[in-house]
């Protein structure tokens, strides 16, 4: 490792932006793990938490690296993904699907393009950006730092598990703060 790759690897592991996004992305991958929780709390929690790691990995430093390390075993596997997609439909129930307009920038009407989204696949591939890089900041955040820039900044991975997350948010939204009465189908219950 060369001085320019020694001082990368401790720019990310003694940044504060690097460990404040370590704590949210904590509370964010505990928040699947809860039983006790009904479903108005847990939704707020998780809107909480999300909007909070997409703030702060709007503000992560952007970091060189000679060479970007990745160990594929950190990775979530296809058991722990399907088991976040399970939860959150558990938790959610009917309210876990909604509709989505595929390009925000054409204008509303027959050509519009719209879909069914997926909190389940959403949360979940927010879950699988971010934890690795998690799993990693936990093992050694000085050797591992690499691999967590790449999961938690911007890069390909953020420009995924973010759009999860904005997606993810604006139907979390209408979970916890109905319109008079709740729309859709969601209660103010």
């Amino acid at each position: 490792m060369n001085s320019s790759e020694e001082n990368s690897n401790h720019s990310v592991a003694n940044s504060p932006q690097f460990r404040r996004f370590a704590i949210a992305a904590e509370i964010f991958i505990n928040c699947f793990s809860d039983r006790t929780m009904d479903s108005k709390s847990w939704s707020r929690l998780v809107l909480m938490k999300l909007s909070e790691l997409y703030s702060i990995a709007q503000g992560l430093p952007k970091i060189e690296f000679e060479e970007a390390l990745v160990d594929k075993s950190f990775d979530v596997s296809h058991e722990e993904w399907e088991a976040i997609f399970r939860y959150v439909s558990e938790k959610l129930g009917n309210q876990s699907s909604y509709w989505t307009v595929l390009d925000p920038y054409r204008e509303p009407g027959p050509s519009a393009e719209t879909d069914i989204g997926s909190l389940e696949d959403d949360l979940a591939g927010v879950y699988i950006g971010i934890k690795p890089g998690l799993s990693a900041w936990n093992l050694d955040p000085q050797m591992y730092a690499s691999q967590v820039h790449e999961c938690w900044n911007e890069t390909l991975s953020f420009r995924h598990w973010g759009k999860h997350a904005v997606n993810a948010m604006r139907p979390l939204h209408e979970i916890v703060y109905p319109l008079s009465g709740g729309i859709h189908g969601v209660s103010d219950a």
